[in-house]
């Protein structure tokens, strides 16, 4: 069962696209269950046109500045088009690129390439789109409705099954948000991974928090570990 329980090992680079207009914003990292004391890392994303789409730049960085982790994304309208990956920590890149009705993954390590495709789907989805995606769907996913799609692994060059539903409401800073809980479509893959949560303005425009796995990770002795963690971002 090894990989399904890492499918969802580097699920999120963190939610790129803010809103409804381009727009340049940030977040900050916690961890789990310090009440946003303690923070681990920071997020700043730029998005900028790009021949009648868009290109968006994310980084993740250290505390003391240090580049950890980017994403390189260009879309068109709610598409991703291509996804360039680097994560500095554990030395490897990727390249997630749609191109003649097919997925192609490519992923290098040590200086060695690997390379796999699969056919596109009608809802493909990574880190780049995902809030277009969302937003696209929102009045379904505001009424209660499940929406699935596939999502892009980079580390696992491939696409996962998962579903995206409004689980409740809460009020974070006098503005009214809602929950939503991603989680795998496999029951199997569904019972050993943790869902990630989601809390979105209302009215669908921007990602307030999310809360699960995100592309830094955690150091452990001479390795890294996968991290779950609390983000929050500013507008």
């Amino acid at each position: 069962m090894k990989t399904a329980l890492t499918l969802a090992s580097l699920v999120l680079t963190s939610v790129l696209v803010s809103g409804h207009a381009r727009a340049d914003y940030t977040g900050q990292v916690f961890e789990q269950g310090s009440g946003k004391a303690k923070k681990l890392y920071t997020f700043e994303a730029k998005v900028t046109a790009a021949d009648g789409g868009e290109a968006v730049f994310a980084a993740f960085k250290d505390l003391e500045g240090n580049v950890v982790f980017e994403d390189r994304s260009t879309l068109k309208g709610t598409e991703l088009v291509k996804a360039e990956i680097t994560q500095h920590q554990t030395k490897q890149s990727a390249v997630v690129e749609v191109k003649d009705g097919k997925i192609h993954f490519s992923k290098t390590v040590d200086g060695k390439t690997k390379t796999s495709e699969e056919k596109l789907g009608k809802t493909f989805v990574m880190s780049g789109n995902f809030q277009k995606f969302v937003q696209k769907n929102w009045s379904d996913l505001a009424a209660g409705k499940t929406v699935e799609f596939r999502y892009g692994v980079w580390d696992r060059q491939e696409t996962v099954g998962f579903g995206l539903t409004k689980t409740g409401e809460e009020d974070i800073g006098g503005q009214k948000a809602f929950v939503m809980r991603m989680k795998p479509s496999s029951f199997i893959i569904a019972a050993l991974v943790k869902p990630v949560i989601f809390k979105f303005a209302a009215d669908g425009s921007r990602l307030i928090e999310m809360n699960g796995r995100v592309a830094p990770k955690a150091k452990s002795g001479d390795t890294y570990k996968d991290l779950d963690a609390e983000v929050v971002y500013s507008y």
